[in-house]
């Protein structure tokens, strides 16, 4: 995929009074935390729709999106996948009896 150059955008006060209205609404109606505005996967999400947008055009998001059971299935899966990726890591040195794991988090 090509790369997508990021530009200044320069929004008009009705622009800017319609974003900081739907920055409340996500936080009221989902009881999501003030902080989860900044959170970097939210920025991250946010970003991937706008880089679509500006491939296809404009689009319902409810299209592009992924229900909270899909999700939570790649989730799992991914869990697996690092899960065996780090045993295959760990090999050598577990082999060498030079291997110390903590799992407190």
């Amino acid at each position: 995929m090509t790369s997508l150059v990021e530009q200044k955008v320069k929004l008009s006060d009705r622009e800017k009074l319609d974003i900081k209205n739907a920055q409340l609404q996500y936080c009221v109606r989902g009881y999501h935390s003030f902080n989860s505005l900044e959170n970097e996967g939210m920025t991250s999400l946010l970003q991937q729709m706008v880089n679509l947008a500006s491939k296809h055009g404009r689009f319902c998001v409810k299209d592009v999106l992924y229900g909270r059971k899909t999700i939570s299935a790649s989730c799992t899966d991914k869990a697996k996948d690092i899960k065996e990726n780090l045993k295959i890591e760990l090999r050598e040195p577990q082999k060498a009896d030079s291997l110390a794991i903590t799992v407190d988090l």
